[in-house]
């Protein structure tokens, strides 16, 4: 699940079960299940919000 390269590290989305990525990739209950929050406890969340909005 984690890639470690050269002074770097990153997750292969393919293993992990993840709501945002199931709603990115369409996924009916994903899309559903958003509520209006995302992450809305980081201040870097916030600009998210508008391409989610966007995609319903």
């Amino acid at each position: 699940m984690l890639i470690h390269d050269r002074n770097s590290y990153s997750i292969d989305p393919g293993k992990v079960s993840c709501d945002y990525y199931e709603f990115l990739k369409g996924n009916p209950t994903a899309i559903r299940s958003y509520m209006g929050e995302f992450m809305n406890q980081y201040s870097w969340g916030e600009e998210y919000i508008w391409d989610l909005e966007n995609r319903l």
